[in-house]
């Protein structure tokens, strides 16, 4: 069995991973927060842009998992660490779904997927998601 995680790595790993949170949350809301100047076509989201964000984000977390796999959690706080990121890579799966099929509606001028529920169930998805790693955190 391996070693338990040192404090020194914890708090580095914890830093890392709020660190990753906060630039999840700022990529979510260039894309999906309200703004007027959207709503007045001034501005535009790029799903596309966003999802690539995402991705990279998301590779750059995906190690600290293994990281925190490769060692013994013998405290909550460890252990909770690694389900909240766990949850937290899987929110960020769900976000890249949604951002692809919002960019093939876009693609292809479907305007059916943000009218007929299509994008209202995809946030759905994503919110629940979300509320996964929220209640850990």
């Amino acid at each position: 069995m391996s070693e338990p995680l040192s404090p020194t790595d914890k708090v580095r790993l914890a830093k890392e991973i709020s660190d990753g949170v906060k630039r999840y949350i700022a990529i979510q809301n260039g894309l999906l927060k309200f703004s007027f100047a959207k709503a007045l076509g001034f501005r535009s989201s790029d799903p596309t842009a966003a999802a690539n964000a995402a991705s990279d984000l998301r590779g750059e977390l995906s190690p600290l998992l293994d990281q925190l796999r490769a060692h013994e959690l013998s405290d909550q706080f460890s252990i909770t660490l690694r389900g909240y990121l766990r949850q937290l890579l899987q929110a960020m799966d769900v976000f890249l779904a949604l951002c692809g099929r919002l960019a093939e509606a876009r693609a292809a001028k479907d305007k059916a997927y943000l009218r007929k529920g299509g994008f209202k169930a995809d946030l759905e998805k994503l919110q629940e998601a979300e509320r996964a790693y929220l209640v850990l955190g």
